[in-house]
């Protein structure tokens, strides 16, 4: 990496966002100049906005090598939301760290969903039941746009229990989300009531294509919400066989899924008789989401 002390004697904001982007376009990273927008508004604590409002604003020395500390970082593909140690989903701010799994904006539509299914109903959900907290940032967004539900959420790390932890209570919402660690997977697994919506972005990449992922996730988040290990269907199985037991009748599930799970998650809903099985598709017009209902006879 070229030395900006020698490169730019004037640092201002638009020395060090250009210096920053042709650093990370000749590494390889995607969307540079954003990534450099984001990493030098953190630095400055302000907003991107105000960075194009102020091009030519002079920048501290110190707070020019962070930023070069910052580059550095990244052009290693440590993910941008770790060193930032934060993110937006649904409009809310989430705090991340190493460890735990980043949420991204393709789950929204799993949220939106959830949403759209509770405003319809005439009976609306009060009960709801989230499997992989993560940073909490589902949990959190339901009960946001939610406000009459309770969410419990199972989440078997002990580090994403931690910070979904503090982002539920930064969001102030400790008394309607319930934290629980466990594993899912356990046949020791049990609860001893059933909800009126079940919702869950599980693991789904299969062990061969956990392989071919790019660095910043194969290299930094735990592969632990990433994969299964397995084919990618490990956690739409579970689901599925406990739907009878977690479930209220004629009550929903929804779950988030690979571009090329379709088939395979709804044959796995269909064979555990579950009915009314759908399929969202994302902003590419990917299979994103699908949702099924529980019966109301079982």
């Amino acid at each position: 990496m070229e030395s900006i002390d020698r490169e730019l004697e004037n640092r201002t904001i638009l020395s060090l966002l250009d210096w920053g982007s042709n650093e990370l376009a000749e590494g390889g990273i995607e969307s540079p100049r954003l990534n450099c927008e984001l990493l030098l508004s953190h630095v400055l604590h302000c907003k991107r906005i105000d960075l194009r409002m102020k091009y030519a604003s002079p920048v501290m020395s110190a707070q020019a090598g962070e930023f070069q500390s910052l580059i550095a970082r990244r052009l290693q593909r440590e993910p941008l939301q770790y060193i930032t140690g934060n993110t937006e989903f649904m409009g809310l701010n989430i705090s991340v760290q190493p460890g735990v799994f980043i949420p991204r904006p393709e789950t929204e539509l799993l949220v939106e969903e959830a949403v759209a299914i509770a405003e319809a109903s005439t009976i609306p959900p009060r009960n709801i039941l989230e499997i992989g907290t993560g940073s909490g940032n589902i949990a959190i967004a339901l009960a946001t746009f939610l406000p009459k539900c309770h969410i419990d959420t199972v989440e078997s790390s002990e580090q994403s229990i931690h910070i979904a932890r503090q982002n539920i209570l930064s969001h102030n919402l400790a008394q309607r989300i319930t934290l629980m660690q466990g594993d899912f997977l356990s046949n020791e697994f049990r609860l001893d009531r059933k909800f009126d919506l079940l919702i869950s972005n599980p693991p789904y990449v299969s062990a061969s294509e956990f392989q071919e992922i790019e660095p910043e996730v194969k290299e930094h988040e735990p592969s632990g919400a990433v994969t299964d290990d397995q084919d990618g269907l490990t956690f739409y199985r579970r689901i599925a066989a406990l739907s009878n037991s977690l479930l209220d009748p004629d009550r929903w599930l929804l779950v988030e899924i690979a571009y090329n799970q379709e088939q395979p998650v709804s044959e796995i809903f269909r064979a555990h008789g579950l009915k009314d099985i759908k399929t969202m598709r994302d902003y590419n017009d990917l299979a994103r989401v699908v949702k099924a209902r529980k019966d109301a006879t079982r």
